[in-house]
């Protein structure tokens, strides 16, 4: 990162509440594709779309990955729990 580069901190819930779904625009996905019985068929864009979408891609699958896991985490937790 170059020296004179700004760094953005924000908020999980301004992410969420801003950010997310713009990143995912710009990535072309929707919200189906990161349910837990979806996120196992998800596939990332190829070399033939530019650097930047592919770059907003992965952010955009971590981030559904770990909202899909946390999701599946608490699941089992309440089906033990019962």
């Amino acid at each position: 990162m170059a020296e004179n580069a700004e760094i953005l901190q924000i908020t999980t819930k301004d992410f969420f509440d801003k950010y997310f779904d713009v990143l995912m625009s710009i990535a072309g996905r929707t919200n189906t594709e990161f349910l837990p019985e979806n996120i196992s068929s998800f596939e990332m864009w190829d070399n033939r779309y530019l650097l930047k979408i592919r770059r907003v891609d992965t952010l955009v699958y971590c981030t559904g990955k770990a909202f899909s896991d946390c999701q599946n985490k608490l699941r089992n937790h309440i089906k033990q729990s019962w």
